[in-house]
């Protein structure tokens, strides 16, 4: 409880930061903010500002996020980073997946050593304006760094922008994108969508059957790719068929009305993938009230607490673990290491992995309580 305390005092703090910004950004301010925090180096600041047709799966010039120890010790550096300024601004906090991905950042920035650790969100997942508006007032506030989660591609691009103009580094912290962030750390979100395929129809239904996905919201990047990647996947299985592809919002108890819906039109169904577990524990319901518990295989993503308990008491078949708690951590420390001057790709990839209930313990997730 102390660490959500901490991300809920963190919250209406920043939220307070739309009362009291405003005024336009000019070269004294960032030569200010540049002149406090000593030993940054900035000159990778706007250096994708002239890039299109951004795509992070499919970007070669890519790393693995579990090698980014190899890249320094961030301890040792000649920089005190107790001078950094850094902000975060995530979807929502009230998605676990959200509160995963941003206690991992501000955990790992105040590991080593920022104390100035600012998080927003604004109150839905859906609410792109005011992200837009929170956003807005952290770039007048001279930070070194900004971490953004978009709502959507291009939702935050101008304020992207403006953070350049500030002198600010600005990293794309997983799921829709930035044309211009200085870096993007997060899932390939196709290889989500394939690992979920091959395990519903290769490991679970023998590679013959009847399968569905429930898309989450119409736009979001994420759902997006996941659902291309299964549907991908799926044309690898001559005996697959999909019969079902739609939406869930994202929603619990619209995927589990959806799946009601599909387990009625084809009882024979052997696998539903959902892009993300909230969906997955509704649909799970709707399996339970058709007595077909154990006989749909039920794959969600995310790997949030509530979809690992339900794997490991043999309810939900499975989830794509997208490490959400880890890869925060890994975006802090890639954004460190861009002020630190360290040569670093375009995209830092985040591991992925199947989660069932054979393997639950390999499950890394965040714990509140620590």
């Amino acid at each position: 409880m102390k660490r959500i305390l901490a991300i809920c005092l963190a919250t209406i703090m920043g939220l307070s930061l739309m009362g009291c910004g405003g005024g336009s950004k000019t070269q004294e301010n960032t030569e200010t903010a540049a002149e406090e925090t000593s030993g940054l180096d900035k000159s990778c600041v706007g250096r994708f500002a002239d890039s299109t047709a951004f795509d992070p799966d499919t970007e070669t010039d890519s790393m693995d996020g579990g090698d980014l120890a190899g890249k320094g010790d961030l301890d040792s550096m000649d920089i005190d980073w107790s001078t950094v300024k850094a902000a975060i601004i995530v979807k929502t906090l009230s998605n676990e997946s959200w509160t995963n991905i941003a206690g991992g950042m501000k955990d790992a920035l105040e590991a080593h050593g920022v104390k100035t650790v600012d998080l927003v969100a604004p109150d839905s997942e859906s609410d792109a304006e005011q992200q837009q508006s929170l956003c807005d007032a952290l770039v007048n506030k001279g930070y070194d760094i900004i971490f953004m989660s978009p709502q959507g591609d291009t939702t935050l691009d101008a304020q992207c922008r403006d953070a350049h103009d500030a002198g600010t580094v600005v990293v794309n912290a997983f799921d829709s994108t930035m044309q211009g962030a200085d870096l993007y750390v997060g899932n390939i979100s196709l290889d989500t969508g394939r690992l979920a395929a091959k395990y519903i129809c290769e490991d679970w239904s023998g590679e013959e059957g009847q399968v569905a996905v429930i898309e989450g919201l119409p736009g979001a990047y994420a759902s997006i790719n996941r659902t291309a990647g299964f549907l991908e996947g799926c044309e690898n299985y001559d005996g697959i068929e999909v019969v079902a592809d739609v939406v869930g919002n994202w929603d619990r108890q619209e995927a589990m009305d959806q799946a009601a819906t599909i387990i009625n039109q084809y009882p024979d169904i052997k696998g539903i993938y959902c892009c993300n577990d909230t969906m997955a524990l509704g649909v799970i319901e709707a399996v339970k009230e058709a007595g077909k518990l154990g006989q749909i295989c039920v794959v969600g993503s995310d790997g949030v607490e509530g979809a690992i308990s339900s794997i490991g008491s043999g309810e939900q078949t499975g989830t794509i673990d997208l490490n959400l708690y880890e890869g925060g951590k890994m975006a802090a420390e890639a954004g460190l290491y861009l002020l630190a001057g360290v040569d670093m790709p375009r995209v830092i990839k985040v591991p992925q992995i199947v989660i069932t209930e054979d393997n639950t313990a390999d499950h890394v997730g965040y714990d509140p309580d620590k």
